[in-house]
């Protein structure tokens, strides 16, 4: 198992000791070491789906046994009997064949084993029941894509929302995941299951245009953005909503907390970051 570093580079409690740790932290579910015997590596696979379940708040078995490469697919239901994680029955059931039928979530000892091994804690609750049945697709889908582009080797590591939440000024949206790239790029992914329209449309483009341009002083907070959609219909209206030239509007509240249009401030995105912004179709 990974030892705690005891260096420090910057003060405790500054926002580049936290990312320091937090980066420390994110590598060690992809690291691995040589010459290891069947009950070290039982204890990584172990660490891993752990550390999974950990930063995402909730997993499917299905995805527990990839993350682990559990050949026989045993290893969400071993976790299970060693009362580390909890399986709780979806509202859904079996009635939608793409969600899960059970959600695995962190028991008091499962949360307690991962933390041991953390510089860094992350907000975690072992109560099932505040898992949003109505996102499950959602973030089943964030997941897969995670774990198929990290087989892929096409990403080296990821962030989800809760974690640049913790790095980020009070406020400002993030997006569903954060992939690094090979190169070091940084790709903001989210996830879209619903087509926005109006003014939630206007505001989630502005939101794509600032997160891929630079201010005075600060670089673009990404390099790229991938909006997955599990309809091509969807993946279309957004498509468009983002090429280059299309328009949008600017929202703001006025002195009574009304959120109001402001008038010929309409804005275009600008091509060069059209040309950062891929939408696809999800192949879950």
């Amino acid at each position: 198992m990974p030892t705690r570093s005891t260096t420090r580079s910057k003060p405790p409690g500054t926002a580049e000791s936290r990312k320091a740790q937090l980066t420390h932290a994110y590598r060690i579910m992809t690291t691995r070491f040589p010459g290891q015997g069947p009950t070290a590596l039982g204890e990584e696979k172990l660490f891993k789906a752990l550390y999974w379940v950990y930063r995402w708040g909730w997993s499917s078995a299905k995805t527990i046994n990839r993350v682990g490469a559990s050949t026989n697919a045993s290893l969400a239901a071993r976790l299970v009997r060693a009362k580390y994680l909890e399986a709780t029955r979806t509202e859904s059931g079996l009635a939608q064949k793409d969600l899960p039928s059970r959600i695995l979530t962190l028991t008091a000892d499962g949360l307690s084993k991962i933390q041991r091994e953390l510089e860094t804690a992350l907000p975690y609750s072992t109560e099932p029941a505040k898992v949003r049945q109505d996102q499950l697709r959602h973030y089943q889908m964030a997941q897969t894509a995670t774990i198929e582009s990290l087989y892929a080797q096409s990403i080296v590591a990821y962030s989800v929302e809760k974690e640049m939440a913790e790095l980020s000024a009070d406020g400002v949206k993030q997006p569903d995941i954060c992939w690094e790239l090979p190169s070091g790029a940084k790709v903001a992914v989210e996830i879209e299951l619903s087509g926005k329209w109006g003014r939630s449309l206007d505001v989630f483009v502005r939101g794509c245009v600032l997160a891929l341009s630079a201010a005075p002083g600060k670089p673009a907070r990404f390099d790229r953005i991938l909006i997955i959609s599990d309809t091509n219909a969807i993946v279309t209206r957004y498509r468009a909503a983002l090429s280059a030239g299309s328009t949008y509007e600017i929202w703001k509240k006025d002195a009574n907390g009304h959120i109001q249009q402001l008038k010929d401030l309409t804005q275009k995105v600008p091509v060069e970051v059209a040309a950062k912004i891929t939408c696809r179709k999800s192949n879950v």
